[in-house]
């Protein structure tokens, strides 16, 4: 047989081979299978709302200024609190001689006060400042817990305000209108802030977006 022969014996049987069926996904055949690959896709691609991007994005300026506020109340309030002492004992030396100087001494003792006001609300800005700026981004990363959180840091921002303003009235620290207005300022945008975080945060519509 010539080497021609075997070539055209053998084209008929490379023809016959079969050709190997394409691999089939594996989710072809199962329905529920293919529902579970659809319930991942949605877990995995949550749909974000605006509004609580927003509670987080606001959050995280009012704790931002709450920790500027904290770290320049705290320099403040350390700086008065190592001179004022100071000023004071050598106004009332002057005031043995000087009326005014004795009017002076006594104008400070108020500054005394402020003073440790001062601090500590100092205090209490950086502790509020930098939970509200943790829950916030949390919030943005939609974490249940940090929803928890902002709920409650900014329910207290609102409490620690409101002290604030009776401790002020009653030692007489409001000594000018600015300073009055500026404390009730502060305690409506607080407030303002926590009710809308409230209700966006406590919506069930808006809660399904945090995992546990």
């Amino acid at each position: 047989m010539s080497r021609g022969d075997e070539i055209q014996e053998d084209g008929p049987r490379r023809s016959r081979q079969s050709t190997p069926a394409p691999a089939r996904d594996r989710y072809d055949d199962d329905p529920d299978d293919r529902e579970d690959l659809r319930h991942r896709d949605r877990i995995d691609k949550p749909n974000r709302s605006g509004l609580v991007m927003s509670v987080g994005i606001l959050g995280i300026i009012l704790g931002s200024l709450g920790l500027a506020c904290g770290v320049c109340g705290g320099f403040t309030g350390t700086c008065l609190a190592g001179f004022v002492p100071v000023l004071q004992g050598e106004l009332k030396r002057q005031g043995q001689n000087d009326p005014n100087a004795a009017k002076a001494a006594q104008d400070l003792e108020k500054a005394g006060t402020a003073t440790w006001l001062i601090l500590a609300e100092s205090v209490f800005n950086l502790a509020i400042g930098s939970a509200m700026l943790l829950c916030s981004i949390g919030v943005l990363m939609r974490s249940n817990i940090a929803r928890f959180g902002l709920i409650g840091v900014s329910g207290l921002s609102i409490f620690v305000e409101f002290i604030d303003i009776i401790v002020k009235l009653v030692l007489g620290l409001f000594t000018n209108v600015p300073d009055a207005f500026f404390s009730i300022g502060m305690l409506l945008v607080v407030t303002a802030f926590a009710g809308f975080a409230w209700i966006v945060l406590l919506i069930p519509k808006y809660a399904a977006e945090f995992r546990r």
